[in-house]
């Protein structure tokens, strides 16, 4: 039958052993805990130089068929934050969705936030509407996964109007 030695000496080589351990698994915990929450959106820089981008602010857009723009508004996962395309779609006559590419304001901070930029392309002349959510944790419709709590703010609906020529 096995008995572990009890010797004063071992037990302190033990214990300088697993000091190392213990701060690896501190420091991994602490890492952990403070990165930041998964995007389901692509990281990429600021759209191409190519593409014009308007910010958020601007909900009449006019863009040349065949251009290539961006619709930069602000965002943070972190506080729970979502933004996505909202029905109706645009016409895809008119403008077709290219997906999204997010900016963090500064990549050395947890939790910054950035820029949520939404991709589309100018298909052909014409007028349709770019309508986007804007809402705070489970309260948009496409994310929900229960029916949201009480108090939460309502999602806000942003139309932009598109002009091709």
């Amino acid at each position: 039958m096995y008995t572990p030695s009890t010797s004063p000496d071992r037990q302190i080589v033990i214990r300088k052993a697993a000091y190392p351990v213990a701060i690896l698994c501190a420091l991994q915990l602490a890492v952990g805990c403070g990165a930041a929450p998964q995007s389901p959106h692509t990281a990429a820089p600021t759209p191409s130089r190519t593409s014009t981008v308007f910010t958020g602010d601007q909900r009449s857009i006019t863009v040349r068929a065949q251009e290539d723009f961006s619709i930069g508004v602000p965002y943070n996962a972190s506080t729970g934050d979502h933004r996505n395309l909202a029905s109706p779609k645009p016409d895809p006559k008119v403008v077709r969705s290219r997906g999204t590419d997010y900016q963090a304001d500064d990549s050395d901070m947890v939790g910054s936030g950035g820029k949520l930029y939404f991709r589309f392309h100018a298909q052909g002349p014409g007028t349709t509407r770019i309508v986007l959510y804007h809402c705070v944790l489970d309260a948009c419709p496409s994310r929900a996964t229960h029916h949201p709590s009480e108090g939460l703010p309502k999602p806000e609906r942003i139309t932009y109007t598109v002009t091709v020529t």
